[in-house]
């Protein structure tokens, strides 16, 4: 929300009484800055509820948060002034009052110049460039404290605040409050709140903080100041926007966070030949066109919500259960499905036979019984693409399987 966001560059969020002025979609904001700024304990319902109702106080929104500071910089000054005075040697980081003598010298210097341009020509240094984005102005203009709280209303949306903060503290006993505490203060990068890439490179963060990634056998470039792009098995588009994560038999021990979901970009997901554990998630984005997690330890039923986009789907090798029904009869662009070597039961399902384009299609070491259905037998003939097409030949009687089972 760009009009709170602006608020909380003019220092709402750090001033003892905390006046941005919400309207309803900027609630979240301060019942973060609330809870996160320490005015209240987490579980004090009546202090943050306090404290929200003077954040978003209607009959201020005429005011300014910086009121201390406007009254003597014109609007475009302020951002320059507010962070020239604030790192001030002259001024201690607490000292106030200087601080302010320091934001009225530097503003009536600055309208000084504007009455008399000759005076540009003075012994001194050039003026600091104002920012041109938005990003660049909020990152420039809002101290340590203000900049923790934006960020964190932004991955608060993407992530439970239960697994970020306990106890009015940074949880790092999460993987999301690890990678939370990285991107405050451990990244080099030192990404501004407002930064696109804040989500992808958060999202990578928890999954390496979720696998145990200082035990990988390989993680060049991960958490380092360089572009995640450039982080080893990842990949990007010409927008910078994530769209492989390949991580082949790194050791990744753990289990998949939900925050992958916000790749929306994300084509490739190859996982393969690790120590995954738990349930294979709910959602991924719409656009994923390979899901590779074979030969892991990955349990429960696969969803039937995977995305329709899926032409790969390579899950051989886990304790996955249940039936196929609602996965095959769900993905219907499938090429190649693996499923081999897990615990499913039932029968194929007729609706094998939606899958026009498929290319393989391997079920064998399952616990699946029955016949294939005659509707998949008959397709055969008409997809001569159809390469591999396996079963337990002792359990399925199939008589258009490749390799026939007469001779496996």
């Amino acid at each position: 929300d760009s009009d709170c966001l602006r608020a909380c560059r003019y220092g709402c969020c750090e001033d003892e009484e905390a006046d941005v002025r919400c309207n309803r979609s900027e609630e979240k904001l301060c019942k973060t800055t609330c809870v996160v700024q320490s005015r209240c304990d987490d579980k004090d319902a009546e202090c943050q509820e306090n404290c929200r109702a003077k954040c978003c106080k209607k009959s201020d929104r005429s005011k300014s948060s910086s009121s201390e500071f406007s009254e003597f910089c014109d609007t475009e000054g302020e951002v320059r002034c507010r962070q020239d005075c604030y790192n001030a040697e002259e001024c201690g980081r607490d000292d106030k009052e200087c601080r302010a003598d320091c934001r009225e010298k530097c503003c009536n210097e600055d309208n000084d110049l504007e009455k008399d341009p000759g005076k540009e020509t003075r012994n001194e240094p050039a003026p600091t460039p104002r920012p041109t984005s938005s990003s660049e102005t909020l990152c420039n203009g809002i101290n340590r404290k203000q900049r923790a709280s934006v960020l964190f209303m932004r991955l608060s949306l993407i992530t439970d605040v239960d697994k970020i903060y306990s106890d009015g503290e940074i949880d790092m006993k999460t993987p999301q409050g690890q990678a939370y505490k990285w991107i405050l203060s451990g990244d080099d990068r030192v990404l501004c709140p407002l930064d696109t890439t804040l989500e992808q490179r958060y999202a990578l963060a928890v999954l390496y903080y979720s696998t145990n990634g200082d035990k990988w056998t390989d993680s060049d470039k991960w958490l380092s100041e360089s572009s995640e792009c450039s982080w080893l098995g990842i990949g990007c588009n010409f927008r910078g926007e994530i769209n492989t994560i390949e991580l082949q038999d790194f050791n990744l021990d753990g289990k998949l966070p939900s925050e992958l979901q916000v790749l929306k970009s994300l084509d490739i997901l190859g996982l393969e030949d690790n120590k995954l554990s738990g349930r294979l998630l709910e959602t991924f984005n719409d656009g994923l066109v390979r899901l590779r997690l074979s030969n892991n330890r990955l349990t429960g039923e696969v969803p039937s919500t995977l995305p329709l986009s899926l032409i790969a789907l390579y899950l051989a090798g886990n304790e996955f259960e249940g039936t196929l029904d609602g996965v095959i009869g769900s993905l219907p662009n499938m090429r190649q499905i693996q499923l081999q070597e897990n615990k499913f039961t039932g029968q194929i399902p007729d609706s094998l036979r939606e899958m026009k384009n498929l290319r393989i299609a391997r079920f064998e070491d399952n616990r699946i019984e029955g016949s294939m259905p005659q509707e998949v037998c008959d397709i055969k003939s008409s997809n001569s693409g159809l390469a591999v097409l396996s079963v337990d030949c002792e359990a399925i009687d199939c008589d258009c399987c490749i390799p026939e089972c007469t001779e496996q």
